[in-house]
């Protein structure tokens, strides 16, 4: 993972200042004290302890030790993802404060998600923003992510598996999948249930990829970890055995449709009530041409 990339792009968004950049570029070589930053990124002594105190406002670096005390950004992976996550949640807090204003016979906003690495961010998006429920419409050949293990580890070796034996929508990257599974894991957290359709046809697929590749006791891991999300939450799934072209999510006042051809994706947010009303509807009645998935997993 290139955090070199990562730190320019957080400063390119004005995530980072042109100091805290310079900061973090050093810290990710070694532990220094503020005498030693100041020394190699040429910003004052007198002004270096400002934007320090910022990132471990931000958690992105920690002091250790006493006088001279050494500043760090190990765990820079897990600190940045952390970092962006409080960014998003602040943006989220925003806009559905917005949101909440508006008449829901206002006409719906609508964005357009235009590639699959965007999409990442607005599936984020609608997860932090789910105040109760969350359904998901998977799209023939995707494995709804309710089924994918708890344990972080686990989680990014299905997912590197999947990665690699057919087209994802997005998530290509560690950092990408980390952030999915972040953003599911605190959702389910805040108490929201979720309930996913998924084809026959695919979801049967996947179950024979995981025994194939990762071994006949790593699917019984799954399969249980699935039931016991089904119990400590509200996590529901239903097979159908209908072809679904389109990825789809409903939270409360969101929809987010995306289509992905001949590799390519596309889609489109959609935030108006009424328009969450026609997809639930929809979702309902998919329903009630389902079976739940528990019927699949009886003789695994």
């Amino acid at each position: 993972m290139d955090f070199h990339l990562i730190l320019q792009e957080l400063k390119k968004r004005d995530y980072l200042s042109p100091k805290e950049f310079l900061i973090l570029q050093e810290l990710l070589h070694q532990d220094l004290t503020a005498q030693q930053i100041s020394k190699k990124t040429d910003i004052p002594l007198g002004r270096i302890y400002d934007p320090l105190n910022y990132l471990i406002e931000q958690r992105l670096i920690e002091k250790k030790g006493k006088k001279p005390c050494e500043y760090s950004f190990d765990q820079s992976s897990e600190r940045i993802l952390t970092f962006l996550k409080s960014k998003f949640d602040a943006f989220i807090n925003d806009e559905e404060a917005i949101f909440s204003m508006i008449d829901e016979k206002t006409a719906p906003k609508i964005e357009l998600i235009p590639s699959k690495e965007e999409f990442t961010f607005y599936l984020c998006k609608i997860l932090s923003a789910c105040k109760n429920d969350f359904l998901t419409i998977a799209r023939y050949g995707s494995l709804p992510f309710n089924f994918y293990p708890s344990n972080k580890k686990d989680f990014l070796k299905l997912r590197d598996l999947i990665e690699k034996k057919r087209t994802t929508i997005a998530h290509t990257t560690e950092i990408k999948s980390t952030m999915v599974y972040q953003a599911y894991q605190d959702a389910l957290k805040k108490g929201n249930s979720f309930q996913a359709i998924c084809n026959k046809d695919t979801f049967l697929w996947h179950l024979d990829l995981i025994k194939k590749n990762l071994g006949k006791e790593f699917l019984k891991m799954v399969i249980e970890d699935f039931k016991k999300k089904c119990r400590e939450h509200d996590v529901r799934m239903y097979i159908i055995d209908e072809y679904l072209p389109m990825q789809v999510f409903i939270n409360q006042n969101t929809v987010v449709l995306f289509h992905i051809y001949l590799g390519v994706g596309s889609g489109i947010e959609i935030q108006n009530k009424e328009t969450v009303s026609l997809y639930r509807g929809m979702f309902e009645e998919m329903k009630k041409r389902c079976k739940p998935v528990e019927l699949y997993l009886r003789n695994i």
